[in-house]
């Protein structure tokens, strides 16, 4: 079944088996969606662009002569205009391939231009701190202040500044998006490539904003409040948010432990369409969400956004090993010190297959190195 926005439902009972028909159901459903998001990523470039050629018009470009000196304009603006100019060479390649070339070819455009994208992104937001500190020395001059106010524009200095930052977040959802329901399998390998190095930027975008916050942007977040303009600190709120709203949509049955999401600094890594193996030994479609400690397995009701957990959520301190399986090179056995475990889960296409086993060695191996790094530090301080 599916929901009213077209995406795809859970399976209603656990004990449904997953079935040729259903598979093919499902891969036109996620054909189908996946078209869609990839209009949306056009338009999240598009809108990105539209902001930034605005912000350049009435600050970057009118102050490059005017009131302020080049060294204090580089400090402020830095290499804003080359990424538009990416931006809109990747716009260009997006819009000059036929509706059914695009669908097979979104990763393997951002791939060719990914190391140039991320230079460009990083450099920005490393400079972040002092572009911050050189707007709060320059607000102080009342000339300035008189210009920046004097435009009659929606678009404040500070929004202009912030686009940037937003915008490595806006990408990455979205091509993580469009990763979940990638079918083609070469395109599914280019995205998991640009994705893992997007977010090495979108990392670095969490802790320039935390230190910004804190030592460098008080005139200018109070000035960014004043307009109505959420804050970096607002927007670190983000995944708090979709964690709130998954806590929100969770249901437990009467056999299924309670868990409290919220107030663990917790985040969404993946989410997409996994086979789990019941008691029954049947195969059952879940929707499972990975989180940065945790996995849970839910099937989606067929009439609203509410998701069932089909079996207690799983700790990833708890799996202690996860392997290909003997039996089916697509299934996967989690192995673990829990008496209901292991689980044994199915992948429902290839390319969803390298998406999940990627991204799952990839955050075991990622917690694994975590708890070490704090077993380390442990047994120093002790000494």
């Amino acid at each position: 079944s599916t929901r009213s926005d077209g995406s795809e439902s859970g399976v209603g009972s656990e004990s449904n088996s997953y079935s040729d028909a259903d598979q093919d159901n499902r891969l036109k459903i996620l054909s189908e969606s996946y078209a869609r998001e990839v209009l949306n990523l056009i338009e999240i470039e598009k809108e990105f662009i539209n902001q930034i050629e605005l912000g350049v018009q009435l600050y970057s470009r009118p102050l490059k002569h005017y009131l302020i000196s080049s060294n204090e304009h580089a400090k402020l603006f830095q290499n804003i205009e080359k990424i538009l100019a990416i931006s809109r060479y990747q716009l260009n390649c997006l819009q000059s391939l036929s509706e059914r070339t695009i669908i097979s070819h979104i990763g393997k455009i951002f791939h060719e231009k990914v190391q140039l994208i991320c230079e460009a992104f990083n450099h920005y937001i490393s400079g972040c701190p002092d572009a911050c500190l050189q707007l709060k020395q320059l607000i102080k001059c009342a000339s300035f202040q008189r210009f920046i106010h004097g435009n009659n524009s929606n678009l404040t200095i500070e929004q202009f500044l912030q686009i940037p930052l937003t915008h490595i977040d806006n990408l990455v959802n979205q091509l993580d998006t469009l990763c979940c329901t990638c079918e083609n399998a070469n395109d599914a390998n280019y995205l998991l490539h640009v994705l893992k190095e997007l977010r090495q930027c979108s990392l670095h975008v969490s802790s320039i904003e935390s230190s910004t916050s804190q030592h460098h942007c008080t005139t200018t977040m109070s000035l960014n409040s004043a307009n109505g303009i959420s804050s970096s600190s607002s927007m670190n709120n983000s995944d708090n948010n979709d964690i709130i709203e998954l806590q929100n949509r969770l249901q437990f049955s009467q056999n299924i432990q309670p868990i409290l999401l919220t107030g663990h600094n917790r985040h969404v890594i993946f989410s997409g369409v996994l086979l789990l193996q019941n008691e029954s030994k049947n195969y059952i479609e879940t929707w499972t969400v990975l989180l940065n400690d945790m996995l849970l397995f839910t099937q989606r009701n067929a009439i609203d956004t509410r998701l069932k957990l089909v079996c207690n959520a799983i700790l990833l301190s708890d799996i202690v090993d996860f392997r290909s399986s003997d039996e089916r090179q697509d299934a996967l056995i989690f192995l673990s010190n829990k008496p209901n475990l292991p689980y044994k889960i199915r992948y429902p296409s290839k390319c969803l297959q390298y998406a999940w086993q990627t991204i799952l060695e990839q955050r075991l191996k990622t917690w694994q190195r975590s708890i070490h790094d704090e077993s380390s530090s442990a047994e120093s301080d002790l000494e």
